[in-house]
């Protein structure tokens, strides 16, 4: 990697926030986190930017949107920016601009590590960079949370996301996957070549967080008092954005027709589908069962305050949602997709055939019916996660993937 951190690279030219780095300074190297919006960075990588900052990194992030700059800074963030790019894949306007942008950043940061996340920024920025890769000596990382293509995809829409993998791949020195099917996938169509391929189990969970004992039994009842829970409701709990994949139509369907009296359904999470599942809801005669959270920050609560943890998406990754509950001890269902089927592997909760309303309703009542089963494999599943999935084994992973990489830039 040509350069050092110093002087000339202290102040990138930020759009939001940077602190100074002092001329000289003993820095491992320099990290550029790209997302395409900044609430993946603040849910998902804040603890990695905290880690290697503490360490003797330089961390740069960039994503849309408005960052929480206290937040970001408490973390060690070096510098954030901005830009204007969407979850839109095809508006070619953003395209553009946002490929001059990060490839002039780069140019300035001259980054050791580009690290990006999510597709549209993953691609762009790889596009982006692609030239610089070898001429600078930067190793470009890229997280897939879950491919886009997938068995029960479009043949379309797999056709096009599938040949987007591929020919990014070319410009890509790592592919971390989080899940085995995507493995298997990314092998069987040579997306990377097998050195360059890594799995990771997700982006890690916290266990001394997410745990039950850390919420007081007065906190649950503060909780269900303030959703209007009665105390001998039984609950089921989805935190989801309010999009179609996550399908919360299959679960209001399955509310609809399950036999346990005094249920009700707590949906955490915004999203353009709001309408549409509340016109559901009204149709089937259960919006008085429904209650609509709205954006929370109080996730751990909320979970510790259910009895029963819903994911009936049709497309995941590994849901970190998912894997919140695990952690707390909370029985979960999923449906039997990519992600959901390999954290709930080996008793660890329950699956149902993806879109089967009536095989999740069915699941529900026996759940309900089975207490001393379901919280059996609730326990297992918090050992999963400590075992497999915590928060200190990801980053692990992680230290030891970067080090490798600058080695090969000194090489």
């Amino acid at each position: 990697m040509k350069g050092k951190p110093g002087k000339k690279n202290s102040i990138c030219l930020p759009d939001f926030y940077s602190k100074q780095i002092p001329c000289g300074a003993n820095n491992l190297g320099r990290v550029f986190y790209v997302t395409t919006v900044f609430s993946t960075l603040k849910a998902f990588l804040l603890p990695f930017a905290q880690d290697f900052s503490s360490s003797g990194w330089e961390i740069h992030a960039i994503a849309s949107g408005v960052p929480d700059i206290d937040l970001f800074k408490k973390n060690g963030l070096t510098a954030i920016y901005t830009v204007s790019w969407s979850r839109n894949p095809w508006n070619v306007f953003d395209f553009l601009s946002a490929t001059r942008k990060i490839r002039r950043l780069v140019e300035t940061i001259r980054p050791n590590i580009v690290h990006v996340h999510t597709p549209v920024a993953a691609f762009i920025t790889r596009f982006a960079v692609r030239k610089l890769r070898k001429r600078e000596g930067i190793r470009l990382v890229y997280t897939a949370h879950g491919f886009h293509f997938h068995p029960k995809g479009k043949p379309l829409a797999n056709l096009i996301y599938t040949t987007l993998e591929r020919v990014a791949g070319r410009w890509t020195d790592r592919l971390i996957v989080i899940n085995e099917e995507d493995a298997l996938a990314s092998k069987r169509l040579k997306i990377v070549s097998e050195t360059r391929l890594v799995i990771m189990p997700g982006i890690g969970i916290d266990p001394a967080y997410y745990d039950r004992q850390s919420v007081s039994t007065e906190k649950i009842s503060r909780t269900k008092e303030e959703m209007g829970i009665l105390p001998d409701d039984a609950t089921i709990l989805i935190v989801a954005e309010l999009i179609r994949r996550k399908r919360h139509d299959i679960a209001l369907k399955a509310l609809a027709v399950t036999k346990t009296r005094g249920l009700k359904l707590l949906l955490a999470g915004p999203g353009p589908e709001f309408r549409n599942i509340s016109r559901l809801a009204r149709r089937l005669g259960i919006l008085d069962r429904i209650v609509f959270l709205g954006y929370r920050n109080d996730i751990r609560d909320l979970i510790s305050a259910c009895d029963i943890f819903l994911l009936p998406s049709s497309q995941e990754g590994l849901p970190r949602s998912l894997m919140e509950a695990m952690a707390m001890e909370t029985p979960a269902i999923a449906s039997d997709i990519r992600g959901s089927r390999e954290l709930l592997a080996d008793s660890c909760g329950y699956l149902f055939p993806e879109g089967d309303f009536r095989a999740l309703a069915s699941l529900i009542d026996y759940v309900v019916e089975h207490p001393i089963e379901a919280a059996e494999r609730a326990k297992q599943a918090r050992k999963r996660i400590e075992g497999k999935y915590s928060l200190g084994i990801v980053l692990d992973m992680h230290r030891r993937l970067y080090n490798d990489l600058m080695k090969e830039t000194s090489s």
